[in-house]
């Protein structure tokens, strides 16, 4: 039966050689996609929870305040008036969220405008 196939079957080196390829390439893509997917929870462990500074999460308005050296007041009409962007999201109707990433990178900004 095989040399029935060979006719039909490409026998070139390089054919498998490609096929490898293909192979790695496609678990390389799996890896960058659990790495980046671990990554995502690595925030939401009990690390984070118990240390609120690894995490790069920061609750109430009080805390975003402590962060650009604001009141908890001054940090409600800086939302309002859109100066966070999207770094501060409301949470529910008075609490707010944000990121510790997008306001380091907003708070020289805050600094020179107010």
């Amino acid at each position: 039966m095989p040399e029935a196939l060979d006719p039909v079957i490409d026998r070139d080196p390089l054919q498998r050689e490609l096929a490898e390829t293909r192979a790695r390439l496609a678990e390389l893509k799996r890896r960058i996609k659990a790495d980046q997917q671990a990554a995502k929870r690595a925030g939401k462990t009990r690390a984070t929870i118990e240390n609120p500074e690894a995490s790069d999460w920061i609750w109430s308005a009080r805390e975003i305040g402590r962060v650009v050296g604001r009141s908890e007041n001054q940090v409600y009409h800086l939302y309002s008036k859109g100066y966070f962007r999207g770094a501060v999201w409301k949470f529910s109707r008075k609490h707010l969220v944000a990121s510790r990433t997008k306001l380091a990178a907003l708070v020289g900004k805050l600094a020179s405008e107010t």
